[in-house]
């Protein structure tokens, strides 16, 4: 619990189908997760794709190449209502794709891999997905095992996974390969490294266009043979994003981005990659300033380019903590004020609502699945928060197979309120006889039914 998901400051309530209105401000760019489809959705705004080009790693795709929970750099521009526009270009380009060399994923499934040498980190918010057979959630990842990494990363060998696909149960000759900076470059035994990756390049073929391999390059090495310990003999060595992560604004131009940060300077942050400056007003409903931001912490922010080539920031939000689960179902879904109600709470969604369909038993999940394809008693699973001004707003919600028993529940969350015979979760009230003593932020788990309006509590205990 305690995951986190980015809400922007500009959305208040927002139209999750449709296509895009109002006059467009002008160019508007983005770095961010995709959390739904039907246009796109990317940091809390639905783009219109109609005209859009999709580049996957570097080859020409389509929209249905792309998956909710990848991180994505979309151009185009935003209309004056701050929270739908229209998309030029969207790229994906996975962070590592390769096998696993070591993994400690806990059992509720959070935890880190090693994926050719770079640390990834799975969150209880990181989407998963495989098509392997005997591979049904990431619990199931073994060494050996061949993924796909998409997420936060600053290029150093530690991403923070946003999506994660198993790809294979082994190695067998794909292609696989890592994006990072060139560290420990030694030209005489032609080898550098990306995270604790050992790139061999002495046989590579080397694109980088008219820069030399240097340290503190962004590229891509590849491979097609097998890794040997922490050792990739690569096969090629390329040039990736001009070499920088910096991404590549026109003057003037704004851009929205969601993302981890790794340094904090005098007037600056790096955040994703970017490095962004704090030299001018920058507002935030938060009340941040530069002197309130630390590393590690994931926010998301509105720059622009100016005139000496800067990211310069113009607002910064901290991010929405969801301290609530539910898993039930589904009864009933306002699609005029964009509300799902589920033990009788009634749950907002907007465009920052990370949307996913994982029916797969017998059933061919929604693609572009949104809150007009849910059906009243869905099997349905909610992560949330309460705002001050609008209630419980979700962060993820997932249709899942129906194999439970009529009017069950699983609820997690921190105690809001105790007094002599109840506490609250997510404003359900439940008595403490179930429980015994129950204290304000502790974090409960709670199974039972819901039928008809009445509560059934089965068990309650501590989440530790």
């Amino acid at each position: 619990m305690n995951t986190k998901l980015t809400m922007l400051s500009l959305v208040v309530s927002a139209a999750l189908a449709g296509c895009s209105s109002g006059t467009a401000t002008g160019p508007g760019s983005a770095i961010g997760v995709i959390t739904g489809f039907g246009s796109v959705y990317v940091n809390g705004v639905e783009y219109e794709t109609g005209g859009a080009s999709v580049d996957i790693d570097g080859q020409a795709g389509t929209e249905n190449d792309l998956a909710v929970g990848q991180m994505v750099t979309l151009h185009g521009s935003i209309n004056a209502n701050g929270i739908t526009g229209n998309a030029t270009s969207i790229s994906f380009a996975d962070n590592v794709e390769g096998v696993v060399i070591s993994t400690a994923i806990a059992a509720d499934g959070t935890g880190s891999l090693d994926v050719m040498g770079q640390t990834v980190t799975v969150t209880a918010q990181t989407l998963f997905e495989s098509g392997v057979t005997g591979i049904n959630l990431i619990n199931d990842i073994v060494n050996g095992n061949i993924v796909e990494v998409s997420g936060f990363s600053q290029g150093d060998g530690n991403i923070t996974a946003t999506y994660i696909e198993a790809k294979a149960s082994s190695f067998s000759g794909q292609v696989m390969e890592v994006k990072g900076l060139v560290s420990a470059l030694d030209t005489g035994a032609k080898t550098f490294q990306i995270g604790s990756l050992v790139v061999d390049y002495g046989s590579a073929t080397m694109e980088l266009g008219s820069r030399a391999l240097a340290n503190g390059l962004y590229v891509e090495a590849k491979t097609m043979s097998a890794i040997s310990g922490s050792t990739m003999a690569a096969s090629k060595v390329e040039l990736e994003s001009d070499g920088d992560m910096d991404i590549d604004v026109a003057e003037g131009e704004e851009i929205k981005i969601r993302g981890l940060i790794t340094e904090v300077g005098a007037d600056y942050i790096i955040l994703n990659g970017q490095t962004v400056y704090f030299t001018g007003s920058v507002e935030s409903e938060d009340g941040l300033a530069l002197e309130n931001l630390s590393t590690g912490m994931m926010v998301e922010l509105e720059a622009y380019m100016s005139a000496a080539g800067q990211l310069m920031a113009m607002e910064v939000e901290s991010e929405k903590e969801d301290d609530f689960s539910i898993r039930a179902h589904l009864q009933a879904v306002d699609m005029v004020n964009k509300t799902v109600t589920i033990l009788g709470q009634t749950i907002h969604v907007d465009t920052n609502t990370m949307m996913r369909d994982e029916r797969d038993e017998g059933i061919t999940p929604v693609r572009y699945f949104n809150l007009d394809d849910l059906l009243a008693n869905n099997w349905i699973k909610v992560k949330f928060y309460r705002d001050a001004t609008r209630g419980l707003v979700a962060t993820r919600l997932e249709r899942d197979d129906d194999n439970s028993a009529a009017g069950a529940f699983k609820m997690e969350g921190l105690v809001e309120q105790v007094d002599a015979t109840t506490f609250t979760i997510a404003g359900v009230v439940i008595d403490l006889s179930h429980y015994g003593t129950a204290a304000v932020g502790q974090e409960l788990e709670v199974t039972g039914t819901y039928l008809n309006g009445v509560l059934v509590i089965n068990s309650v205990v501590l989440n530790l």
